[in-house]
This record gives structure tokens, C-alpha cells and sequence, in this order.
């Protein structure tokens, strides 16, 4: 089990990259990241840490998991800790 706020010390490397020439290319079969990031937000909202925890897992196998520590939920620049935080979804913290 894995919470939110342990994504920085996790280190996994996206599953669906490839390198051609040197630089990443994404796998064209996974999710964009704004609308997983949209699900995270909605997931977080509804205090549904399973679908949480789904939705983490899918953003750390495509785009690492320090995505989730790093990449803004909303235009305030929150990140899925500060949002569970801040919602008081302390089973998501």
C-alpha cells in the first residue's frame, strides 16, 4: 500500500517509454496525463481512496511516480497531497 505522500521516495521508471535517438517517445495507447490528473482530482474529492490508488498507479507506470509529487492538480499549483490535505481525505494522505 502506497500513499500519496510516499511518491518521493519511490522511484519507478515509466514502463511505456521508449528511446529513439536518445529521447523518450510515449507508448500512443496511454491516457494523456491532464485528464488521469482530472481523475486524481475527482477521485480525491470523493474521498475514494481505491480509485485514488488506481489512478496513482496508472500515472506512475506511464510518467514516473514522481509526477504525482510534482505535477499541479489545479491552477492554484496544488498536487494530489495538497489537495487530500486540504480536503481532510487523510485515508488518501
Amino acid at each position: 500500500m502506497q500513499s500519496i505522500s510516499s511518491c518521493v521516495s519511490s522511484a519507478s521508471t515509466a514502463a511505456s517509454l521508449a528511446t529513439i535517438g536518445g529521447s523518450p517517445v510515449k507508448d500512443r495507447r496511454q491516457k494523456p496525463l491532464p485528464s488521469l490528473l482530472k481523475r486524481m482530482w475527482a477521485g480525491i474529492l470523493a474521498g475514494d481512496l481505491i480509485y485514488v490508488r488506481k489512478t496513482s498507479a496508472v500515472i506512475s507506470e506511464h510518467y514516473g511516480s514522481d509526477v504525482l509529487c510534482t505535477t499541479p492538480l489545479n491552477k492554484h499549483g496544488w498536487t494530489a497531497l495538497h489537495a487530500a490535505c486540504y480536503f481532510a481525505k487523510l485515508d488518501i494522505v
